[in-house]
């Protein structure tokens, strides 16, 4: 199988690579639930692949990051004390 990044490599879109134009476009659209309260995001099929490829260029995961809403709701890490 043939990677994300290696299918468009040399590829040229009006003189910037596909690579490029991938890592830099929006693609934030957050699912329901995903990273809820601090739990993992877990990817599948070509998201996979798409993540793995991605998290090479950038070192982190841009795919699942896009994925995870801006305002959900994180666990109190506080210590008990910090929380009263």
């Amino acid at each position: 199988m043939t990677s994300y990044t290696a299918r468009f490599e040399d590829r040229t879109y009006f003189g910037h690579s596909l690579i490029q134009k991938t890592i830099n476009e929006n693609n934030y659209n957050p699912f329901p639930g995903f990273g809820e309260k601090g739990k993992a995001v877990r990817l599948n099929g070509e998201d996979e692949i798409k993540s793995k490829d991605l998290f090479q260029i950038n070192q982190f995961n841009l795919v699942a990051s896009d994925r995870i809403a801006l305002n959900r709701t994180l666990l109190d890490a506080r210590k008990k004390a910090c929380r009263e």
